[in-house]
């Protein structure tokens, strides 16, 4: 257990700027168009009743009506660069300027804690990723929703900003457990056994390779239409899909880590 918090504190700190980097980037852009949305909204709102054109119009607004319509996307490419990042979190090593890695990786009984480590790393910055974008937007309800012109009413920061944001952000302790520990960490597990199956496959040809990868990749939307088909229920087949995959992705992963790489 020491090893291996020892392999993710590592990790962490070689990655955390450029962690950081992205996180700020993306959610001082959130907060920006917030803000220009916010600014748009006041001014319709004083041209309106500037020309008395809803004298007897009833309504109200509330903060989710300035979240931008391109806030789900947003949230989207966070999640995507999170998963991309798997592939650079890999090279780091392979690229063989990491001379300490290197070393662990020639330790065949130490080889798996890195690779957990580095799970681990990908999860942590998804969640840092997640809870960054989430504490931007109740800063932002919080800051500007008071400052919105005419008629408003809040319902609460969840109420305000679930229409838009509940099929992607977890309300609820079970979405979370499938959505963002499950399914999560199926997907860094499934593009984790892509990379190390190039690294053990190196000597073979670009087609080869890309006709391996081919099959992998419809064998993995294989299962998840299967899983889905037969639970005939979104969360029992998420659960049933997840598991195959990590156990799958696990045992493969061993295998080349301990048999097949060669340096």
């Amino acid at each position: 257990m020491n090893k291996l918090m020892y392999l993710y504190e590592y990790e962490l700190k070689r990655n955390i700027k450029a962690y950081l980097a992205v996180i700020a980037l993306i959610c001082v852009s959130l907060f920006l168009l917030i803000l220009n949305n916010l600014n748009n909204y006041n001014y319709v709102i004083k041209e309106v009743f500037k020309n008395k054109s809803i004298e007897n119009t009833i309504g109200f607004a509330t903060f989710g009506n300035i979240i931008p319509s391109c806030a789900v996307v947003i949230f989207i490419i966070g999640l995507l660069i999170c998963n991309l990042y798997s592939f650079i979190i890999w090279r780091k090593d392979f690229s063989g300027k990491n001379k300490s890695i290197y070393t662990l990786l020639m330790i065949p009984e130490n080889r798996m804690k890195i690779y957990i480590s580095k799970l681990l790393n990908i999860v942590s910055f998804t969640y840092m990723f997640i809870i960054a974008f989430v504490a931007t937007l109740f800063v932002s309800y919080c800051l500007l929703s008071e400052k919105m012109s005419g008629d408003t009413i809040s319902f609460g920061f969840a109420q305000d900003t679930i229409y838009k944001f509940g099929s992607i952000i977890p309300y609820n302790f079970i979405d979370f457990i499938v959505g963002y520990v499950l399914l999560l960490t199926a997907t860094i597990s499934f593009i984790f056994t892509l990379i190390l199956l190039n690294k053990s496959i190196k000597k073979c040809s670009a087609i080869l390779k890309l006709i391996l990868f081919t099959v992998l990749i419809y064998f993995w939307i294989g299962i998840i239409v299967t899983t889905f088909f037969f639970s005939k229920n979104v969360i029992l087949g998420t659960i049933l899909y997840s598991s195959i995959t990590i156990v799958v992705c696990f045992f493969i992963s061993k295998n080349i880590l301990n048999n097949k790489i060669e340096f």
